[in-house]
């Protein structure tokens, strides 16, 4: 078993978020998964893009707004579980108040770095 603390992670920013990566297979060993904590400012948004390798899976903990893919719109709070498909394009906007945070799950595991 291998534990890691929230607090001893780096936050990278990313186009309209930050994002914490709390287990990959550099941090943890995972063979199969990358887990982390996307942060989205009041009334900011995620760019469009694609997971071309696997799917994404996010859960919101904090914050409501509104998930996008090619062919539909979903309002999104507290509690919302979205599953993301290999190839979906896909966005997420957090228009309302304070901070959205979401729980996101990548599979296979992705690395998550910031632009160059």
């Amino acid at each position: 078993m291998r534990v890691t603390d929230e607090k001893e992670t780096k936050m990278i920013q990313l186009p309209g978020r930050s994002f914490r990566v709390l287990g990959d297979p550099d941090s943890i060993g995972s063979k199969h998964i990358t887990f982390g904590l996307a942060e989205i400012p009041e009334g900011s948004s995620l760019p469009w893009h694609v997971h071309k390798e696997g799917e994404e899976t996010i859960y919101v903990v904090q914050g409501t707004g509104f998930a996008y893919s090619d062919t539909e719109t979903k309002a999104i709070h507290r509690g919302t579980v979205l599953a993301i498909e290999a190839e979906s394009n896909h966005r997420i906007l957090n228009e309302r108040k304070g901070e959205m945070k979401l729980l996101c799950a990548f599979s296979p595991p992705v690395k998550i770095e910031p632009p160059k």
